[in-house]
């Protein structure tokens, strides 16, 4: 229900503004190209919040909005084209935090791209920020190798995030105060689902739930 009243919040503005586009000043084929979009939209599951991708020029930053006026707000701030993608943007589910993957997939070498030639070589990484501002935290590399590949879950109780890449499952707590922990071992390509992922951490909350409570 969020989705679909954020849904029709931009197709409103769009209707409105079709107008002045169509009837407005002459504009180049390049501020076409380069014009602003938005991708990536999700929901937190128990707050009246959304959060998605907004690239400008190339220039990919996460904003939020709440209902019932979802104004639109920006929560990182990456500077220029650098040629990172944004992909797997979760909210947790009560909306306080904001997960997602920044780079690109690797390639037979296990390298992200690099397009814009910088010294240190990049990384597919899981990143988590608060939707209050702040740095965003690391929480481990991804590294997976296929094109969409990125699927970062979000634990229930919100605290930890799972994901899939080389050939593993790892979990690394939100708060980004431990290094990712691997899970288990994947057969085949590597990709799970994101009903696997929540299996595999149930899983792996129930073993150390169990090593503490002997």
């Amino acid at each position: 229900m969020l989705k679909k009243s954020f849904y029709l919040f931009v197709v409103s503005l769009g209707s409105m503004l079709l107008p002045v586009v169509c009837f407005g000043e002459s504009f180049t084929i390049e501020q076409i190209l380069s014009a602003p979009f938005p991708y990536g939209l999700t929901s937190a599951s128990h707050a009246p919040r959304v959060a998605w991708v907004f690239d400008k020029k190339g220039q990919r930053n996460i904003w939020v909005a709440d209902a019932p006026g979802f104004v639109p707000r920006q929560v990182t701030h990456y500077k220029g084209d650098d040629g990172q993608a944004i992909a797997s943007v979760r909210l947790t589910p009560d909306g306080k935090t904001i997960v997602y993957a920044r780079g690109s997939e690797t390639n037979k070498e296990g390298m992200s791209a690099n397009p814009t030639s910088q010294t240190k070589m990049p990384k597919q990484q899981a990143w988590a920020v608060n939707v209050t501002g702040g740095e965003p935290r690391l929480l481990g590399d991804v590294g997976c190798n296929e094109e969409g590949c990125e699927d970062l879950q979000v634990s229930p109780d919100g605290k930890n995030v799972v994901w899939s890449g080389k050939k593993h499952l790892w979990m690394a707590p939100i708060v980004g105060k431990k290094k990712a922990e691997q899970l288990d071992e994947l057969a085949g390509s590597g990709l799970v689902t994101g009903q696997q992922t929540g299996r595999v951490y149930s899983s792996a909350r129930t073993r150390n739930q169990t090593a503490a409570h002997p």
